[in-house]
């Protein structure tokens, strides 16, 4: 080994001949710099939707001893498959559709040399590793089934342990779980929901009859479809025999499930829907039977949306629970609860290394939009769990999540930075300027893993070390070749009920731009969004890449669109008009884009907002909307258990129903408002779209074609929402219409 890494050295000791070789090379990648905007090439259609990605329903995972790195990559979905009804997202294998075309992947973290790990050609996803690091388990997708498989180095390609067909839940947190070196925990389907599956399983042209009825009885609510779909039962495997052992179940159906550090205790979460969602406890040192530990409200998810948080101590038998804004231990004897936070506990809390405190952010954020929020007031908050009283550290402003947590320092992600803090002191500096996004995955002895994309990067895993970064994928390098992209921040204020309201905007200008000759901008638009954060990442808010404009001489621009007061009834058409066109102006006086040549750009409640702004705005001179709802009454009733996003907290926010109020349904909806759409407007949609029916677009094409109005309707049969999961060919044949459109109108 010494002589090798010698070897090594040597091959890259510069010597005489070498050092006029490198001279050479700078100054030809010099040339290439200089001359590269005049012969960058613009952003290939076929790459969009077709490049590799992070599956971001399998965590990375690195190895107790931190020299391997697992993690899995969602290839593009090229062949359709069958849907099912409902909008659910299952195969008949019971895999998730987002997980049908992941692979799985191994880095050695020291050589950054990578593996593919599982059978070639076959869908391999979730992933975790035994006590002792030798063993990968994971799941892989055999078309009619879900099995079981392990891995070992250095081969990885593995095997399958057990005929039992498994369960996987749609979302993440089933991964196998090790109780020692030999055995697994893993998920079944219950005993019949097999069948009831396959009962669901139709394409676009399937002729069997749907029954619905109003009786709670017999109704089929979505709630029905996910208890169904995500429940389970638990199955404890040898990996070396295939034998399993079923664990029984509770009263109700679990979903979700976490060993105990011991290994002797599983706990199990109901499923989401439940009237009351309960936590269940079993030990697996004797044979007795399930027990419920607590029936407080909780969710057993710790994803996105999600209020409650159950972890085990990274040591010891000891259960912690974040509901309801406290902190809880529970005792896993009796159930009593102990609260350990003063203050209301919102964010989600770790462990110190040596499992002595429990750490979290505290504080406030505010809620301008459905899917945005903004930190204010942050602090550390480290809580020791024995006894003693809790330490408070500021942090700078900003701050939203906690990366990793060392023996005596803390890094914190702040914007596109990743800011390290002393925790004895509470300085700290920063150790990461990033000009793109930065998505905390997993750390590790090894260091911390990132997902880091930016404007003209799709995103790529990177390790920091200390303060050293280190790319570890390499996703889709054909872009790297890309026109760069300059991005203006604008602040812009307008009055809303009387009170001055801030808003971000951020401008993203094509390599050529010139003040003089200022470009044709796209805007692209989701309500309630703080859109201008998409400057920062590769794809944005929009389903469009944005050097896919940029690299052919358009600006881009993301607006915020914040709504007020934050998730209330309002009037959504109106309101995105009074918050759009004053940052339009601003961009405009600074110069930044063509005021008379202006497309807007949506997608989903995004294509609501362009047709919108369409009907309810003269500045555009086109607009574009990617499956979308545009009739508000019909989009109400057209789809089973829609109506809470139009008399709700949704996203079209109306606060009533059709018939108690319809006038303020007709003057929200771009098609009523059909006469005022001036400007020629680009409408596509999936012919299996279960969120936006496609007829919503031929509802709005039909009302242009009758006014004489110029209009296009592009439809994909079999496709669903998301244009990144269509087929290659209707994905190509949608952005080539999308530019050839914007071409021919700006």
């Amino acid at each position: 080994m010494v002589a090798l890494r010698d070897m090594q050295r040597w091959q890259f000791c510069p010597c005489p001949k070498r050092k006029k070789n490198m001279l050479l090379r700078k100054i030809c990648l010099l040339l290439l710099i200089v001359a590269y905007p005049l012969l960058a090439e613009p952003f290939p259609l076929d790459l969009v939707g077709s490049s590799i990605e992070m599956d971001r329903d399998t965590t990375p995972v690195i190895d107790p001893s931190g020299s391997w790195l697992a993690y899995a990559v969602s290839l593009p979905a090229e062949e359709r498959v069958t849907s099912l009804r409902g909008g659910a997202q299952y195969y008949p294998s019971w895999v998730p559709t987002g997980l049908k075309e992941s692979r799985l992947r191994v880095i050695d973290l020291k050589t950054g040399s990578e593996l593919s790990v599982g059978p070639p050609g076959q869908g391999a996803f979730r992933c975790s590793w035994s006590p002792d690091g030798n063993c990968l388990a994971f799941y892989v997708d055999e078309g009619d089934r879900v099995a079981l498989f392990v891995a070992e180095a250095p081969e990885w390609t593995g095997h399958r342990v057990t005929d039992l067909a498994l369960h996987p839940n749609r979302r993440a947190g089933d991964e196998p779980n090790w109780i020692d070196n030999r055995t697994v925990i893993v998920p079944a389907a219950l005993p019949g929901t097999r069948q009831w599956l396959r009962g669901l399983v139709h394409d676009r042209n399937d002729e069997t009859p749907q029954h619905f009825y109003t009786s709670t009885e017999t109704d089929l609510t979505p709630n029905d479809y996910w208890d169904k779909m995500e429940s389970i039962e638990l199955f404890r495997v040898d990996v070396e025999t295939g034998s399993a052992t079923s664990l029984g179940g509770p009263e109700r159906p679990i979903s979700l499930f976490r060993l105990s550090p011991s290994g002797r205790y599983l706990i199990a979460g109901s499923v989401p829907g439940a009237k009351t969602s309960r936590l269940y406890l079993k030990d697996l040192g004797d044979s007795g039977d399930w027990k419920a530990l607590t029936d407080l409200d909780i969710s057993f998810y710790e994803g996105w949306g999600s209020a409650t948080q159950v972890q085990w101590h990274p040591t010891r038998d000891r259960l912690f629970i974040r509901a309801n804004l406290k902190l809880l231990e529970l005792d896993i004897q009796d159930g009593t609860r102990r609260q350990l936070n003063k203050k209301p506990f919102s964010y989600p809390f770790g462990f110190s290394p040596d499992g002595r405190l429990v750490y979290a952010l505290q504080g406030s954020s505010s809620d301008p939009g459905v899917f945005s929020s903004v930190h204010e007031d942050l602090h550390l908050v480290l809580i020791p769990i024995d006894s003693g009283e809790a330490a408070v550290l500021p942090l700078p402003k900003g701050s939203t999540e906690i990366i990793r947590f060392a023996a005596d320092e803390v890094d914190v992600l702040v914007g596109g930075q990743v800011y390290r803090m002393l925790t004895a002191t509470g300085r700290g500096e920063v150790v990461l300027d990033w000009s793109g996004s930065i998505s905390p995955l997993t750390s590790g002895s090894s260091g911390s893993v990132l997902l880091l994309d930016s404007i003209q990067s799709p995103p790529d895993l990177y390790l920091l070390s200390g303060k050293a970064l280190r790319r570890l994928s390499h996703m889709e390098d054909r872009l790297i070749g890309l026109p760069p992209v300059t991005v203006k921040t604008l602040h812009t204020s307008f009055q809303r009920d009387g009170k001055d309201v801030e808003v971000k905007t951020s401008v993203c200008l094509p390599h050529d731009y010139d003040p003089k000759s200022p470009p044709p901008a796209v805007v692209n638009l989701y309500p309630g969004d703080l859109s201008s954060r998409g400057a920062r990442t590769f794809s944005g808010p929009s389903v469009i890449p944005t050097s896919v404009f940029t690299s052919r001489g358009y600006a881009v621009v993301y607006c915020d669109t914040p709504i007020s007061p934050p998730g209330e009834p309002g009037e959504p058409l109106r309101e995105l008009v009074d918050i759009v066109e004053p940052q339009l102006a601003k961009a405009t006086e600074l110069d930044l884009v063509d005021s008379k040549r202006l497309a807007v750009l949506g997608h989903s409640h995004g294509a609501y907002a362009a047709a919108s702004m369409c009907a309810g705005s003269d500045k555009f001179r086109a607009g574009i909307a990617l499956m979308g709802i545009y009739d508000l009454s019909t989009g109400y009733s057209g789809g089973v258990g829609e109506e809470e996003s139009f008399e709700g907290r949704g996203q079209y926010r109306m606060g009533v129903s059709p018939w108690s109020d319809p006038q303020k349904y007709l003057r929200n909806s771009p098609y009523q408002l059909a006469p005022n759409i001036q400007c020629p407007i680009f409408l596509a949609a999936g012919e299996n779209d279960a969120a936006t029916p496609y007829w919503q677009s031929v509802f709005l094409w039909n009302s242009l074609r009758s006014l004489g109005r110029q209009a296009e309707l592009h439809l994909y049969p079999g496709e669903d929402h998301v244009p990144a999961y269509w087929s290659r060919k209707h994905r190509q044949d949608l952005l080539t219409n999308l530019v050839r459109f914007l071409e021919e109108n700006l």
